[in-house]
């Protein structure tokens, strides 16, 4: 299927702005590849594994060499990186804290242990861009150099010096406001992804252009299924006088003036040789990437499969078979992921008491799940004095004593630079994790 991104004449994108932005909310990528990542938790370490389907082409292999992914995907697991005979690229590998960089982007499981229990935390983002400050500068500088291109051609090709002032007017003002808007719209909106659906991103778009584009006279909606025509269509010539009539009712003229006043429009072999000679098709395509960020429908799809040894508490995936938390999401291909809006982003958090210890000094499992959470985090942000103030007081209690009461009497040692207040305050956590049942946790 064909993209605008893809089509052989790159002028199309250059034609007029009513048509760029419905032929691009109109377009679809194909899928070229698929990745499915799969991690277990084995005695503290992350088993990794990586599947990639349909990694390489004819193309992409000579003799026994490895691809450029292959070669990745070697250095960062250190093993053997194999295809098998489904054509699966596969590795896999045993990590601890950071993960490793395959599919592209950045992770980490970290366990904070304690006495009681251990919190556990996955994150990780696959390709895109979080510096949004930088894609905002890279947008309005790329829109500033389309359109100082732009007043160039119709410079050199315009022959009537009123459609030329006329021309250049728009392009300066409303021209370079409106295209930069709707580039920061159409990137702004797929700051969504990850908690709408596509078709509903899609829609809501699509509505929002059309309502942009009508207001300010880009187009009518009789022009709108003419338009969609011209999006699933090859007729180069019907795109160019589409644009022309268009051109015309913008300008508030007529179609015969704008043939006159650019002759370079007459069809589409003498508009792509005018382009020709202002810039490449590299520049338009350098630029139109940066202008049109739209990579709300990767060709690329990723599963990422995290089998827990109990339910997360708190994760964006899904739980499944009471087993494992599953992402699945769409992807920007390798070489073009910066070119995303933001990356995917996956993450859990889990907790497992420790049953042994607590049974031992508590006489049943006290705290788990998001109390232990927040004991685990307490217990963590310990100095190390204290820390082995606490863990040896702890290891004294038992299942017979009132921990309430034990609790009450425990005062940490304070520091001459630590207020009494402070350390007198450090222990409200425990005492209210601790507390019986029958009374409040929570106030």
């Amino acid at each position: 299927m064909k993209t605008v991104s893809q089509a052989p004449h790159k002028w199309r994108t250059c034609l007029l702005l009513p048509s760029l932005f419905v032929v691009l909310m109109l377009s679809d990528g194909c899928q070229q590849r698929m990745y499915r990542i799969e991690m277990s938790i084995e005695e503290g370490r992350v088993n990794r594994r990586f599947v990639g389907t349909n990694l390489t082409t004819e193309n992409d292999r000579e003799d026994d060499q490895l691809t450029e992914e292959e070669a990745q995907l070697l250095t960062v697991y250190g093993t053997e990186v194999r295809q098998n005979d489904d054509g699966k690229t596969l590795a896999k590998g045993l990590f601890t804290g950071r993960l490793p960089v395959d599919v592209g982007g950045a992770g980490n499981v970290h366990h904070y242990a304690s006495n009681m229990g251990t919190l556990s935390v996955y994150l990780e983002r696959f390709r895109g861009s979080d510096d949004l400050a930088a894609q905002v500068d890279e947008i309005s500088q790329a829109v500033d150099e389309l359109i100082e291109l732009a007043r160039k051609w119709v410079k050199q090709e315009c022959e009537d010096a009123e459609i030329a002032r006329n021309m250049d007017r728009y392009l300066t003002d409303a021209g370079r406001r409106d295209i930069r808007n709707l580039s920061l719209f159409i990137w702004g909106v797929q700051l969504t992804v990850e908690n709408q659906a596509d078709e509903n991103i899609l829609s809501n778009a699509t509505s929002r252009i059309m309502q942009y584009a009508l207001e300010r006279d880009y187009i009518y909606f009789e022009d709108i299924p003419s338009l969609i025509r011209l999006s699933r269509e090859e007729d180069e010539q019907a795109i160019l006088a589409t644009c022309r009539r268009l051109l015309a009712r913008y300008l508030q003229t007529n179609e015969a003036r704008i043939m006159q006043a650019f002759p370079a429009m007459a069809n589409p072999q003498a508009f792509e040789q005018s382009l020709k000679k202002s810039f490449s098709d590299d520049d338009l395509d350098a630029l139109f990437a940066s202008v049109i960020r739209i990579r709300l429908f990767g060709n690329e799809r990723l599963t990422v499969r995290f089998k827990l040894p109990r339910r997360p508490l708190w994760t964006n995936g899904t739980w499944v078979d009471e087993t494992r938390v599953e992402w699945t999401a769409k992807l920007s291909p390798r070489k073009k992921a910066e070119r995303s809006v933001l990356p995917t982003q996956c993450y859990a958090v889990w907790c497992e008491p420790d049953v042994d210890f607590q049974q031992a000094h508590i006489g049943q499992v006290l705290l788990d799940d998001a109390e232990l959470a927040e004991y685990v985090l307490w217990s963590a942000g310990l100095s190390e004095s204290e820390s082995k103030e606490w863990e040896t007081f702890l290891a004294t209690i038992t299942p017979d004593d009132d921990v309430a009461a034990r609790l009450e009497g425990f005062e940490f040692f304070t520091p001459a630079n630590m207020s009494q207040t402070a350390s007198t305050n450090l222990m409200d956590t425990p005492r209210r994790l601790f507390a019986p049942d029958d009374q409040t946790k929570t106030d």
